[in-house]
């Protein structure tokens, strides 16, 4: 997705109707991400998009992308070894986002052949005030909110967010519900695909912020 430009929507104000890319298939070329010509993850919302609900999809050999824009939903997809068919050749992440404000990971599987968790950059803030930080209130508010996420590896590990292991984010309020398992069967990564695909997209925008998280801080949920 791309948007640079706004718009007058057909019932005349400047924002859009959520638009949904749910349940689907998605394989990332051959060999993963950046192999053979293939220069984007499995959905790349790039250059501003905005306003996008992307959920119950299998994405396979790459993750997500995020890169500014804002208000984007990544809900109960399920991710399949990022890092590439059979090697280091994908975009690595469960998905990588680059700062944007009012933006959800929440309730996706992610599988992995090594632990890496989601890529968190806050840019542009970092040309700014420098490095990756959810303590900093200010630069959380185009850091992308995380939770309820599972991180599926062959050694049940996560592999952090802006520095931060999952403990460490957890008292900050980050990735609250989250959990690490090991990387499932064969037979089991099946049913977990046919689940996915068979989930329910939300009907409208007014279900979008069932969470309570627009305008919300994870924090807000710290023990």
């Amino acid at each position: 997705t791309w948007d640079r430009q706004a718009y007058v929507q057909p019932h005349g104000g400047l924002y859009p109707a959520w638009s949904s890319i749910s349940r689907n298939l998605i394989m990332n070329g051959p060999s993963g991400n950046r192999d053979l010509g293939n220069l984007f993850p499995a959905v790349d919302n790039d250059d501003g998009s905005a306003y996008y609900w992307i959920s119950h999809n299998l994405a396979a050999y790459g993750g997500f992308k995020n890169f500014l824009g804002n208000d984007k939903i990544w809900r109960s997809n399920l991710v399949l070894y990022p890092n590439g068919r059979t090697a280091e050749s994908g975009n690595g992440p469960c998905i990588m986002a680059w700062g944007g404000a009012n933006e959800l990971y929440e309730e996706n599987t992610c599988v992995q052949r090594s632990a890496s968790g989601p890529g968190v950059d806050p840019y542009p803030w970092a040309s700014e005030g420098g490095g990756c930080d959810y303590a900093n209130l200010t630069m959380r508010l185009i850091l992308l909110k995380l939770r309820r996420n599972s991180y599926l590896s062959p050694k049940a590990a996560y592999g952090g967010a802006c520095g931060q292991d999952l403990p460490g984010l957890n008292k900050l309020g980050v990735e609250l519900g989250s959990s690490v398992g090991l990387e499932p069967s064969v037979p089991e990564l099946m049913a977990m695909a046919r689940r996915t695909l068979a989930g329910q997209s939300p009907a409208d925008a007014e279900q979008v912020d069932e969470g309570g998280f627009l305008g919300a801080d994870d924090s807000d949920n710290a023990s």
